[in-house]
């Protein structure tokens, strides 16, 4: 597999992932294929024994080659049909928008080079055409593919050509490209029939792409791709629009679900629905409102502008919205002044959508109270950045249940807004489709792993406002799995007392927690105040050696002394910070006696420059470690939380 392994600092290192899967069987038609055309990581989880990825490459006997021949067997012959038979009933409860054709052929196994076999195996009724909108939605998506390489062979082409660094001569080579595709000209029709359909049968195998051919049935590639009906998934949503209630999913089996059961516990139907949004035309995308005849040209542009990063002005977008019938009717649909911006598509890790992601999550978390919309926006990007994740890992457990938690989050924003505008969010069915989405994105998570704490007690949070024994059902099966795991203590707690109103048991539950996790903490806390003092002495030390006049202040105490004076105070504050009883505690007569809630940082009053300081230091310590527990969806649980320790000042 080309695999290079390297010993450094007393660790090891793998290098070159590029060749780690084993390959397809290789067509005679490409040559060398082996190296470029390999199965998908979850077919390989999934098949039934392992494969090697040196098949094809001359290293390995003949064994290998035939094992990875059998595996390309099943998915052409057994994978893919199964999928196909099954997509149409994807789109018929999901709607045409709401279909991620992407994640959905990866989390099968199946690659996108494999859409042609799939749409041709997609059954349609000429009759009744039923199957057609999953079958077209398939041909605009290998459409939008092709569209996209010329776009980029193109400009590859003109920049070789013309060697200099303006932005006008690919303006023109885009704008015109997509009225040669988008018009009802003679010389667009001539293109699609001609150019296009060559295109698709050399990129896309297995299906047929002429006129009278099986897949086209009678009508043109044209045709096809302007007659697809977006359905309910394309309404306009509303400037008001925000959360409904939380739904309630439908069990896959009848009654509660078992605590020891090994399959996952519930199963999201996304049963059709009369105005749901899109998770991919989002309710702020002027896109997402268009029904007419030309429905599916609409959807084809979002595709290509999403693929090529290419973004237009938005009075163009607000015409394709309202009336996309005059646009696409034009001779020349688009003008050079109305394309913005050509942007730039960078593949990277997935750690750097993953950190992305994270980072415009707590964004929107944090201006929830400041910037309500502010924190839509940022929640509605941080979708959109976990979707694209999933896309090309559609596994990623920690991808999927940050997604669901931003959806959640989003729908409860939404709904605060609309409420504050006067409007009822329990009517809005859009809100409904957020929480569905953020149920399905659980519901896929405790598929992967269900006996994973973390992710058990999500779903009892989730359930906790629609399905009250269903919520501390997952609760509790959290706690079999780990009876120690501290985000499971902390939900289930609060769920005690804020849902149910056992105060007593929720006590009892903060208690087990501080005896349990405390002693570990205060330990921790201790060894990374240390190592501050060593780094802020070191920064000093060097800003003396190199002879600064002006030295920063440095905003922390500099001897072991002062650590352990700190210490105790900070230890002082974390007990009340952790284990205050809740301001609902105090209305019980019988709980008189427990603790209070802390009193807040801001009414101490320093008595000097220092004493502000240390003030501030343990305030931000404390709310970053309270506000962990209230709940965080970091893997290894809250306590294993590191801080930042402060950089040292730059020169």
């Amino acid at each position: 597999a080309d695999l290079e392994g390297h010993f450094v600092d007393g660790k090891f290192y793998l290098l070159d992932f590029a060749r780690a899967m084993p390959p397809e069987r290789p067509l005679l038609t490409i040559k060398k294929c082996a190296l470029s055309r390999r199965l998908r990581p979850e077919f390989v989880k999934n098949y039934r024994k392992p494969l090697c990825p040196d098949a094809y490459s001359g290293f390995t006997d003949a064994s290998y080659d035939e094992e990875i021949s059998n595996a390309t067997d099943h998915l052409l012959l057994t994978v893919i049909p199964a999928f196909a038979a099954e997509f149409s009933a994807i789109v018929a409860n999901e709607g045409t928008t709401n279909v991620r054709i992407t994640e959905l052929l990866h989390s099968r196994g199946i690659n996108m080079r494999h859409l042609g076999y799939i749409a041709a195996l997609v059954k349609v009724d000429t009759e009744t055409q039923v199957g057609w909108n999953g079958r077209r939605l398939l041909i605009i998506e290998m459409v939008a593919r092709i569209i996209k390489l010329k776009l980029r062979e193109a400009l590859r082409r003109t920049l070789r050509r013309l060697k200099v660094p303006l932005e006008e001569p690919y303006r023109n080579l885009v704008v015109n490209l997509l009225n040669l595709i988008f018009s009802n000209t003679p010389e667009s029709n001539n293109y699609w029939t001609k150019d296009l359909t060559k295109a698709l049968s050399q990129k896309f195998s297995g299906c047929d792409f002429r006129v009278d051919g099986p897949l086209l049935l009678g009508l043109s590639l044209r045709q096809h791709c302007s007659r697809l009906y977006l359905g309910f998934a394309a309404l306009r949503i509303p400037a008001h629009v925000s959360v409904a209630t939380v739904p309630t999913p439908v069990l896959a089996t009848s009654g509660k679900p078992s605590r020891n059961s090994v399959s996952p516990p519930v199963v999201y139907h996304n049963t059709p629905r009369s105005a749901p949004t899109s998770p991919c035309l989002a309710p702020s995308d002027p896109l997402a409102s268009s029904r007419s005849a030309n429905s599916g040209w609409v959807l084809l542009f979002k595709r290509v502008t999403q693929m090529m990063g290419l973004k237009f002005a938005h009075s163009l977008l607000a015409q394709i919205t309202d009336n996309p019938d005059v646009v696409f009717d034009r001779a020349r649909p688009f003008h050079d002044i109305e394309l913005e911006e050509i942007g730039e598509r960078v593949k990277h890790m997935q750690i750097v959508d993953m950190a992305l992601g994270k980072v415009l999550l707590k964004q929107g978390q944090l201006q929830r109270a400041s910037s309500p919309l502010g924190a839509c926006e940022a929640l509605r990007a941080a979708v959109a950045t976990f979707e694209s994740l999933l896309d090309s890992s559609p596994n990623n457990k920690a991808a999927l249940l940050d997604c669901s938690t931003a959806l959640t989050y989003l729908a409860a924003q939404l709904s605060y807004i609309s409420q504050a505008r006067g409007h009822d969010p329990s009517r809005d069915l859009a809100i409904k489709d957020t929480l569905d989405r953020a149920g399905h994105y659980l519901s896929r998570v405790c598929a992967l792993d269900p006996h994973d704490p973390l992710t058990l007690c999500h779903l009892g949070r989730f359930h906790s406002r629609s399905d009250v024994p269903l919520a501390e059902d997952f609760f509790l099966r959290s706690l079999e799995e780990d009876s120690n795991y501290s985000p499971s203590i902390l939900m289930y707690s609060s769920f005690l007392e804020q849902v149910k109103g056992d105060y007593i048991s929720a006590d009892r539950l903060l208690q087990r927690l501080k005896s349990t996790h405390f002693p570990s903490l205060l330990s921790s806390l201790r060894e990374q105040l240390i190592a501050a003092v060593e780094v802020l002495t070191n920064a000093r030390n060097y800003l003396q050696h190199i002879g600064l006049e002006e030295q920063p202040k440095i905003p922390l105490f500099v001897d072991l002394h002062q650590v352990e004076t700190m210490f105790t105070t900070v230890k002082a504050l974390l007990q009340k910070a952790f284990f205050e009883s809740r301001c609902s505690l105090q209305k019980q007569d019988n709980l008189s006696n427990l603790p209070n809630r802390p009193v807040s940082m801001a009414s101490t009053t320093p008595t000097n420059g220092n004493e502000v300081e240390k003030e501030n230091i343990v305030s931000t310590t404390v709310k970053k470690i309270y506000k962990a527990s209230a709940g965080s969806s970091t893997e290894g649980g809250v306590f294993s939380k590191s801080y930042r320790i402060p950089r040292m000042p730059s020169k």
